[in-house]
């Protein structure tokens, strides 16, 4: 180990080649920031280093920053990142990029957090992209990381916030032309902002678009097709180039969230539309299909969830199901209930003029050619519960 003081442009700089606690060997140039009558000092820095060295404060490894973790996650090989994944981790690193990861605590993003106007659903999946952040540079082996974990706020899934029909056709007509393309679509087919900014003319065929996102802590891919109905088709061009953007911002790259909502956000103030956001254009879609009559699995597949449970929030739009669900044993006989024959009266079975037959308690079967078998008319005659001619 070899250190010294040189003097250069009258100023003490301590220079040398050093082997560290960890075996690596380095050089060392750095000044002290003491002029010339005050070695003293410049000797005393030195001695303080020489310490760190040899205790192993010093070693060759640059501590990480969060700016370094967001980056490692970035390139990670295995997935790719939602646009909000991206968006969260811009947030972050533009208020503690330059904070050492070793340094940051749970409180300061705590309060960062609670400084936020957004809603609870918006902290929350941002608390997300973050412990997945810090859970992946652990898995790194990255020295530093914190243990602790952001706690994430509880939200109610259960808001389904849309626009009647007309409300819905005049937010389309009432939206700036370059924007109403996009907007139809989004309309009438459900679909996330982040599916629909980014398809192309290769995910058009048939008149379906083939769209796709990650969801699940797995990120799997979830591939559906959805028709492109005629509301949609005539804000559209005849045909695209593969890689053609089907909906392109006005500058004809691909929307972002912060342009596009500056065209949606213009259309609920013009038209004084209260609590209205742009993932309530998926609520619209799913809502007046259940209206409609659609069930729930075949609105699961549309929507592109991987559970029912996730639909639900839809079934009250149809309050008629389980009244029609009910009754289909009852249609499907061709029987209509009556009122209940009394214990004590006789129950007759009697051949019907046009082959159907009167069944025991005034229900009618309408089959025709169907004949009681004969173990139930020996079990009837065997409990004298039947009178009359067979």
């Amino acid at each position: 180990m070899s250190l010294n003081l040189k003097l250069r442009n009258k100023i003490w700089q301590i220079e040398g080649t050093v082997k560290l606690a960890d075996g690596v060997k380095k050089r060392v140039r750095q000044s002290t920031g003491y002029p010339t009558a005050m070695r003293v000092h410049a000797e005393k820095e030195l001695s303080d280093l020489l310490l760190d060295i040899v205790s192993g404060k010093v070693t060759s490894a640059k501590p990480d920053t969060v700016d370094d973790i967001a980056r490692l996650y970035l390139r990670k090989p295995d997935k790719d990142l939602s646009d909000t994944s991206l968006h969260n981790l811009t947030q972050l690193t533009r208020d503690f990029g330059k904070v050492l990861i070793k340094d940051l605590t749970l409180r300061q993003l705590t309060e960062w957090y609670g400084e936020m106007d957004i809603a609870a659903s918006s902290i929350r999946r941002h608390m997300t992209t973050v412990n997945a952040m810090l859970e992946y540079a652990e898995s790194q082996g990255v020295a530093g990381i914190p243990k602790w974990r952001l706690a994430k706020p509880i939200v109610d899934d259960s808001r389904c916030r849309w626009l009647t029909e007309d409300e819905r056709d005049e937010f389309i007509s009432c939206c700036d032309p370059a924007a109403r393309p996009i907007l139809a679509f989004f309309f009438y087919t459900g679909c996330r902002l982040s599916e629909g900014f980014r398809l192309r003319g290769r995910d058009l065929r048939d008149g379906q678009v083939t769209v796709w996102s990650r969801k699940g802590k797995a990120k799997k891919k979830k591939v559906r097709q959805l028709p492109i109905l005629h509301e949609v088709a005539v804000h559209m061009k005849p045909s695209y180039s593969p890689s053609e953007l089907l909906f392109p911002d006005p500058d004809g790259n691909e929307w972002t969230r912060q342009e596009f909502y500056k065209y949606f956000n213009r259309v609920v103030a013009d038209l004084s539309i209260e609590d209205f956001v742009a993932h309530d254009m998926r609520h619209t879609y799913a809502s007046h299909l259940v209206q409609k009559g659609v069930n729930l699995v075949v609105l699961q597949q549309l929507l592109g969830h991987e559970t029912l449970e996730m639909v639900k929030r839809y079934a009250h739009l149809a309050p008629n199901n389980l009244t029609e669900a009910a009754q289909v044993l009852s249609k499907s006989l061709g029987v209509a209930p009556k009122a209940h024959t009394p214990k004590g009266v006789v129950t007759q079975i009697v051949p019907h003029e046009d082959e159907s037959i009167v069944v025991g308690h005034g229900f009618m079967a309408e089959t025709k050619g169907f004949e009681p078998s004969r173990r139930f008319l020996a079990y009837s005659l065997s409990r004298g519960d039947t009178q009359g001619d067979v």
